[in-house]
């Protein structure tokens, strides 16, 4: 599974987090389909919201809200290729409180 970072976001904030695949995908290779998970990576038992994955191109973005603050997520895109090949890439989200 490949890393990429993300800023942190606040509690109340909408973020889209972007995962480029352009690097691992063969010549004629596209991505077919996206899901994108969440779980809790460090801190409390709590969630993110995650909005439905939508792909451009090498890329799949989804829209996170929510979630605890000082709560570290680690968000996985998931992406279903032309060839059957299924790939991920993870990221670590932190969040913040919100700001006063």
């Amino acid at each position: 599974m490949t890393r990429f970072e993300s800023a942190p976001k606040a509690v109340s904030e909408a973020r889209k987090l972007v995962a480029d695949f352009v690097g691992r995908l063969a010549s004629g290779v596209t991505i077919s389909s996206a899901a994108v998970s969440q779980l809790v990576y460090s801190g409390a038992t709590s969630t993110v919201t995650i909005g439905t994955p939508a792909i451009s191109g090498s890329t799949i973005t989804a829209l996170v809200s929510g979630g605890t603050a000082g709560v570290l997520y680690q968000v996985t895109f998931q992406a279903t290729l032309s060839n059957s090949e299924v790939i991920r890439m993870v990221t670590l989200l932190a969040v913040t409180p919100d700001a006063v």
